[in-house]
């Protein structure tokens, strides 16, 4: 890999990475927008037992110091293509982790100053987003409507059972970094409305995140170490379980997603009973009201909706323009 190419793929990182850290951007689109969706598939398959073992031989070193120093060929053998994975997830994640440790305080800022314009413009994304995964389901028959209807019912009565614990369960931390993980290999998908969606967005990116990076607070250590263990888990494991699933029963994979996006939206409606002084309060879990024209946020809130369905409606058309110029580039391996 060449100096010129770890840059740019450093720099699709961090347009991903500042996909990922908003809810109802999905890193999958933006993948999807710059070109190397297809590859990204491909190396994260490439992530798997023959790697682990690989990493024991003396020429998988020499073949990655080689990518590293920018004098790796093209691969042509097991080993190198795995090397060649290595490489370009790598760069691509540090890009991603960069934009996120960039985007930490200011998304925090935005949802304990402003929480219901900020709810709003999550909304109006995930609103938004909802298109791209109705439109890749190409047999809307009565089976993919009854598991979109039960995947929406059940979705929508789970996430009203009550707020998770301050410090959840460091199992629950480890699962939920493993599944919205593999967000990443959908578009339309975000990783972020996961997290938010299964109540771990604030304890991972406001409680644990942010005072790491900002403020050295280094109490959150563990927990962000266990996260990372799931995300790893679930590059290797969880997306090739979805790989799997999208292959085999695709229209009802993507209604069954379908449903849990559209259940999901009970935790981002931004018009709450009202919104406490306290900043470490989940403001998706308190409870939702019909809108009020009388409350002073009630036109931001509205614009800021809109504003978030015109962001992810601008990145969907890009992203089909490039489709009907590239073709391939949509096609998962």
């Amino acid at each position: 890999m060449r100096n010129r190419d770890k840059l740019s793929q450093f720099l699709r990182g961090f347009c991903m990475g500042c996909a990922d850290i908003i809810p109802g951007v999905s890193g999958g689109t933006i993948a999807l927008v710059l070109g190397i969706y297809p590859r990204l598939i491909e190396s994260i398959k490439l992530i798997d037992q023959k790697l682990l073992l690989a990493i024991f031989s003396g020429r998988f070193w020499k073949l990655l110091f080689a990518g590293l120093t920018g004098n790796l060929q093209p691969p042509t053998d097991e080993t190198e293509r795995r090397v060649d994975a290595l490489l370009f997830i790598g760069f691509l994640l540090t890009g991603i982790a960069t934009a996120i440790g960039a985007a930490a305080g200011l998304i925090t800022y935005c949802r304990v100053n402003y929480p219901a314009p900020t709810l709003g413009f999550f909304l109006g994304l995930v609103a938004a987003s909802l298109q791209v995964p109705y439109r890749h389901i190409t047999r809307r028959g009565p089976g993919q409507w009854l598991l979109f209807i039960l995947f929406t019912i059940a979705t929508f009565l789970l996430l009203g059972l009550g707020q998770l614990p301050e410090s959840p369960a460091r199992w629950y931390i480890f699962v939920s970094a493993a599944i919205a993980i593999c967000a990443m290999i959908l578009p339309g998908i975000s990783g972020a409305f996961i997290l938010l969606m299964m109540g771990m967005y604030d304890f991972i990116v406001v409680k644990r995140l942010k005072p790491l990076l900002y403020d050295r607070q280094f109490d959150g250590l563990l927990d962000l170490a266990i996260f990372c263990l799931g995300l790893a888990t679930g590059i290797i494991a969880f997306s090739h379980l979805l790989h799997y699933l999208l292959r085999r029963w695709h229209d009802l994979t993507m209604a069954a997603l379908l449903g849990l996006m559209v259940g999901s939206l009970r935790v981002l409606w931004p018009f709450k009973e009202h919104f406490p002084d306290d900043a470490h309060v989940r403001v998706e879990g308190l409870p939702n009201v019909l809108p009020d024209p009388a409350v002073p946020y009630f036109w931001p809130t509205l614009l800021a909706i809109g504003a978030g369905f015109v962001v992810v409606t601008a990145l969907d058309q890009a992203g089909r323009r490039h489709l009907a110029r590239n073709p391939q580039d949509g096609q998962t391996p």
